[in-house]
């Protein structure tokens, strides 16, 4: 990892497993129907200037992966109350919940199950914009099965499992 030394920039994580003992089985339930979409991001739709939003998706899908990013992951418009009073629920859990905190320095290995919780980029000073541009961060994604790989192959590149690559 590249982090510029006269930059401090902490990454947060919070385990899904702390987020759902915050929780009710029944905001679990309204939290694993889909009823909520994301917004895309401003740097994701820089390279696709089409993509809007996600597909509809539950948040929680399974014992504890999440689908979640903080003011883009919304309810559908047409979704019940229950799922907007089910999301703040689970915005209150994720505050209630322990953070995991580190300081990323040059060549950190910082590694955790990216849909096993919640984790962020928090920028608390920035000494040098320019070298901060080049910030470079290898992502690699492990699934659990199969069958949970399979359901990313529209992104391969050339058909190669497991080879997706930023445009």
């Amino acid at each position: 990892m590249h982090c510029p030394p006269s930059n401090f920039v902490y990454t947060s994580f919070v385990d899904g497993a702390d987020i759902l003992g915050h929780l009710s089985p029944d905001e679990i339930s309204v939290l694993s129907q889909p009823w909520y979409r994301t917004v895309v991001d401003d740097l994701t739709r820089e390279s696709n200037k089409s993509w809007q939003f996600s597909e509809s998706h539950p948040i929680m899908l399974g014992d504890r992966t999440i689908r979640f990013q903080d003011t883009l992951t919304k309810p559908l418009p047409t979704a019940p109350m229950e799922a907007r009073d089910a999301l703040l629920k689970f915005k209150d859990a994720i505050v209630k919940s322990p953070k995991t905190r580190h300081c990323l320095r040059n060549g950190d290995l910082f590694v955790f199950a990216n849909q096993q919780g919640l984790h962020n980029r928090e920028r608390i000073e920035f000494n040098d914009a320019e070298e901060t541009s080049r910030r470079w961060l290898l992502k690699t994604y492990s699934m659990k099965d199969s069958a949970t790989r399979d359901t990313y192959a529209r992104y391969w590149t050339d058909g190669v499992v497991g080879c997706a690559l930023d445009s």
